[in-house]
């Protein structure tokens, strides 16, 4: 319930390209294991289990892919491909379930395509008609405009905008047995100017005075940096932080905070080092009980950024 209260918040279009990612790295696994073209593998079911779990995930894969051409068309307030030409609609069996779902077709997704075009066409024609018509009245008001245009393209193109933010997306705190936790971060260049993310580690606070804990296992050093972000880039990590190992072993409930390191290079060479306070847990009886994560968007202009600290042993 907690994932989907995070997902939510994502715009549809990263919900969509993270599921369908998600699917292309399940077939990978499966396609690894396949099992091998003899008589016993045979005998064994084994390639029906996995032409089972290859049907399955083309069904999952079609279904998500039907959703979000649904989602772009009746956004535009346009009806989608007839349900009723064969042509267009297809049944996706599963061989795991043994259930069929009416999928788009290929004829179907490119109908589809087809449609949203024509859409945005016909808006992008209205506003320009309704845009001559209002433009027409003087040319005075026609030179006004275009002088108005130059200048904002003018300043737009020397500008520079500065905006790189940092937003957790997803977290588990039940990893390794109820002692680790693992977050998902996206890195999102909203300015103009290209950032270097040249590190980013994970390390763990206890109480309010204990000090700072960094995995000896190295697992809390976040594997992906250095990349480069460049205009409107984005990019997602994935991590796993030990929490209840490098904890001080207190008997008593013991809270504890991830802290997200993160360190940036701009254009001009300068060093951002920012810590992110992005998830509370506490730590009973060896084990990570409760705690909440903060989906807030933050931007990454260094320093300690404590995103509404709470103790969640005290919950």
């Amino acid at each position: 319930m907690f994932r989907k209260k995070l997902k939510a918040l994502l715009p549809a279009s990263w919900i969509f390209k993270a599921k369908l990612r998600a699917l292309d790295e399940l077939e990978a696994k499966i396609r690894a294991g396949r099992p091998p073209n003899t008589q016993e593998a045979h005998d064994h079911g084994l390639h029906h289990n996995y032409y089972c779990e290859m049907s399955d995930l083309n069904q999952d894969r079609r279904l998500l892919i039907t959703e979000n051409y649904r989602r772009l068309v009746e956004g535009l307030s346009m009806p989608m491909p007839d349900s009723s030409d064969k042509g267009l609609w297809e049944e996706v069996l599963s061989g795991i379930t043994q259930q069929s779902e009416w999928c788009l077709s290929r004829a179907g997704e490119h109908a589809a395509i087809a449609i949203i075009r024509e859409s945005k066409r016909h808006r992008r024609e209205t506003v320009t008609a309704w845009f001559t018509a209002l433009t027409g009245i003087s040319g005075t008001l026609i030179g006004v405009v275009a002088l108005v245009i130059s200048v904002l393209t003018y300043f737009s193109t020397v500008e520079t905008k500065d905006s790189l933010l940092f937003r957790l997306v997803e977290s588990d705190m039940t990893e390794d047995g109820g002692r680790a936790v693992s977050a998902k971060f996206v890195f999102f260049n909203g300015g103009n100017l290209p950032y270097l993310i040249s590190q980013v580690q994970i390390s763990v606070s206890f109480g309010d005075d204990l000090g700072k804990s960094y995995p000896s296992d190295s697992r809390g050093l976040v594997q992906g940096p250095p990349f480069l972000l460049g205009k409107g880039e984005m990019r997602m990590l994935d991590t796993i932080t030990s929490v209840v190992d490098v904890s001080p072993g207190v008997p008593k409930p013991l809270a504890a905070h991830l802290i997200a390191n993160i360190t940036a290079v701009d254009v001009d060479g300068q060093v951002h080092k920012t810590e992110i306070i992005f998830a509370s847990t506490c730590i009973r009886s060896g084990m990570l009980i409760g705690g909440d994560a903060k989906p807030q968007t933050v931007s990454l202009s260094g320093g300690f950024k404590d995103v509404h600290r709470s103790n969640p042993c005290l919950e």
